[in-house]
């Protein structure tokens, strides 16, 4: 899309062979059962996730989301690799991950992962990010409040009356 930036275009173009290399080369151990899914709920319909990949540890049968990430400059935001040390922004889009599948009957995920290609065209990093239900209960709550302002007319005003100017 023209929106688009050349970062995400970026990303969107080495998804695939993140992910191929992660499951070749960095977790040959781990099975990918599907590529991008959409994680929903019964009791939350309004709400919905879409990691990169789940996968599953042969050895244990646990199952995990994968995101890849495609990192251009590091900027000091990326923490030790085996940790969750990732831009906040990230570990929040993991924990909701893992969060779509703990409802009623759910796979119930426990553990998300963030695969890191870059900056280095030959660094690959893995952050391990285990579900946080605390923290995945506030933030159901102040999304599910954001997403009924949406349905509040008087909520939020229209951008032309912060400027004052006609519509």
């Amino acid at each position: 899309p023209k929106e688009s930036t050349p970062a995400l275009r970026r990303g969107v173009n080495q998804e695939a062979s993140i992910l191929d290399w992660y499951f070749t080369e960095m977790r040959p151990g781990y099975e990918k059962v599907s590529g991008e899914t959409i994680l929903q709920r019964e009791d939350m319909p309004w709400a919905s996730a879409a990691p990169d990949a789940i996968a599953r540890d042969t050895d244990t049968g646990d199952l995990i989301t994968v995101d890849a990430k495609s990192v251009a400059r590091d900027m000091g935001m990326w923490g030790k690799p085996g940790t969750d040390e990732a831009p906040l922004s990230y570990v929040f889009q993991v924990q909701w991950q893992m969060h779509m599948t703990h409802g009623f009957m759910g796979d119930q995920i426990r553990r998300g992962v963030l695969v890191k290609h870059g900056p280095f065209v030959d660094q690959w990093d893995e952050y391990i990010i285990n579900y946080d239900p605390a923290l995945c209960a506030k933030v159901e709550k102040i999304a599910f409040r954001f997403y009924e302002s949406l349905k509040d007319p008087d909520a939020c005003p229209a951008p032309s009356a912060a400027t004052g100017e006609a519509p």
